[in-house]
């Protein structure tokens, strides 16, 4: 009877099995209008204490988005062959996505997984669930300006004030 049970443990123990790539997009969701193109970044970390090539990936599109519209060489020029022990990519460009004109407003899920393994010749998928990621599309509005905005406002302002008292000193100037 003990040797059942030992048995049992044994073959739960062997299904179950964790990540060996993990895959966090940085951020999971992009929004944009049709003909934008959203470009997915993220890191690949290698969870196993065992070298973990790369060798290839798997897009799970909407149906609403053709594959043509998906474009995986950000994850060809910056993903390296292979992974070392507990290594990590850092923050690369794995994918991008054109959205195709005529898509509708909404919000469009897709998965994405990496294949690989022991070797160059491994196509293993490398995580036990694909890794969601979400398209956007509409046009978004923000009450709050952008960054790059703010910089420039916070430029033009201190443009104008240099300005400002530049010129009242050269009508000082004058006036003697």
């Amino acid at each position: 009877m003990k040797h059942i049970g030992l048995l049992l443990i044994l073959l739960v123990a062997s299904t179950a099995r964790a990540d060996v790539v993990t895959v966090v997009f940085q951020p999971p969701a992009l929004s944009g209008s049709p003909g934008d193109v959203l470009s997915f970044f993220g890191t690949l970390t290698n969870t196993t204490n065992a070298v973990v090539w790369l060798n290839g990936d798997i897009p799970n599109l909407p149906s609403q988005i053709p594959p043509a519209e998906f474009d995986d060489s950000p994850f060809w020029l910056n993903t390296p062959l292979y992974l070392a022990a507990n290594g990590t990519t850092g923050y690369i460009g794995l994918f991008n996505i054109t959205i195709p004109a005529g898509l509708p407003d909404g919000q469009y899920g897709g998965t994405f997984e990496i294949l690989g393994g022991a070797d160059g010749g491994s196509q293993d998928v490398l995580e036990d669930s694909p890794v969601s990621f979400t398209v956007g599309v509409g046009q978004e509005t923000s009450s709050v300006p952008e960054p790059g905005t703010l910089s420039f406002l916070g430029f033009g302002a201190g443009a104008l004030l240099v300005c400002g008292r530049v010129m009242r000193g050269i009508g000082r100037c004058g006036a003697r």
